[in-house]
């Protein structure tokens, strides 16, 4: 740990040697800066966007009897259906799963609750009659029709100030950073994981 950080100070320490280890992965000094302050950035970000403060957001002001985990299990669905970042196929529990990130128990709790709720309803598949498949709802389209207006009024707002130039290069960006990530993270799966440190016995 470097000399000017000390326990108990989580900003410091948070950065502490990661340019060295930006150095030593062939990143270049120029590039560092911005890069520690693109982690402070993001760190914002996942707390507003990723864990789903504006989707709640949302969802509180449209009035809508779902909770955010059910929210998301119903865009799962519509993105299965729509191939959206992955082919696109009929949905199932399984399928459900996998695109959340949950375990079957859980996406089949969440199905569920959406089949009672009226915005999921279960149908036999044409291609095999013992295999059962998932669809939404008119009640499901009405309120993602919903969602969507009132989130793309947000995005609108988010941007309105920027120059199209601006908003042409952060999109590109966006989608530059994120198949990166992508295709490290699967190079990373691939590659022993580092032993661990050995601290000593207490």
């Amino acid at each position: 740990m470097s000399k000017g950080w000390k326990y108990g100070d989580p900003v410091p320490f948070m950065h502490d040697r990661v340019a060295e280890t930006l150095r030593a992965e062939g990143l270049a000094d120029a590039a560092i800066p911005a890069l520690l302050d693109f982690d402070t950035a993001n760190f914002q970000w996942h707390r507003v966007v990723a864990r789903g403060e504006i989707m709640q957001s949302i969802l509180n002001r449209l009035k809508v009897d779902l909770d955010l985990s059910l929210y998301q299990g119903l865009l799962a669905l519509i993105r299965i259906q729509a191939g959206v970042g992955r082919e696109a196929a009929q949905p199932t529990i399984g399928l459900v799963a996998e695109e959340m990130a949950v375990d079957p128990s859980r996406a089949s709790r969440i199905v569920s609750e959406l089949v009672n709720r009226g915005y999921v309803r279960r149908e036999v598949a044409q291609d095999d009659g013992r295999r059962s498949v998932l669809s939404l709802t008119p009640r499901g389209f009405e309120l993602l029709g919903r969602f969507r207006a009132e989130k793309w009024q947000i995005m609108a707002r988010v941007f309105r100030d920027w120059e199209p130039e601006s908003v042409a290069h952060f999109a590109r960006s966006i989608r530059a950073y994120t198949e990166s990530v992508q295709a490290v993270m699967a190079e990373r799966a691939a590659e022993p994981a580092p032993e661990p440190p050995d601290c000593g016995s207490d």
